[in-house]
């Protein structure tokens, strides 16, 4: 069996040779990894761990560092960091890469997810940071969304909506 990390590094190896990106890490933990590239406000993340698919983060970078991944309350006043591939293929109207059904981390299914963001992520990779506001955007729609639709206007209201 092949080492499915070192795989997905030399199918993202693009970010470095291509765009100027560098990897900023990379850390196997809980049966699963993440590998960092970053270029000055923007990180990409892709990251697998068991019993989940493998996914591309699209993140808004911290002082030029990734900010704390984990639970996020979204909220009308939020700032958000991590967007997941999917959320850039509907903002830019690219066609959906079905990321859930990408179980294994295979070198096939790094390669879709590598083609979906050089195509969707093109500006965004090349540095014009306004697609995060859209993507934002997009993520607190959807959110908004929901809340009120699992939980009520009320409680949409008490959440800045």
């Amino acid at each position: 069996m092949s080492d499915a990390l070192a795989e997905v590094e030399a199918t993202f190896e693009f970010l470095e040779s291509e765009l100027g990106f560098t990897r900023d890490g990379q850390r196997r933990a809980n049966g699963g990894f993440e590998v960092r590239y970053a270029k000055d406000d923007v990180g990409v993340l892709v990251d697998w761990y068991p019993r989940d698919p493998l996914t591309v983060w699209l993140v808004r970078l911290v002082d030029g560092g990734f900010p704390p991944k984990g639970k996020t309350e979204i909220r009308a006043d939020s700032t958000l960091h991590y967007f997941d591939l999917g959320d850039l293929e509907t903002v830019a109207g690219c066609p959906e890469t079905d990321q859930r059904s990408l179980n294994a981390p295979s070198a096939e299914n790094a390669r879709v997810l590598a083609s979906s963001l050089r195509t969707c992520g093109e500006s965004l990779l090349s540095g014009d940071t306004r697609q995060f506001d859209e993507l934002q955007e997009h993520v607190k729609r959807r959110a908004r969304e929901v809340t009120i639709s699992h939980y009520g206007q009320e409680y949409a209201r008490s959440l800045g909506w």
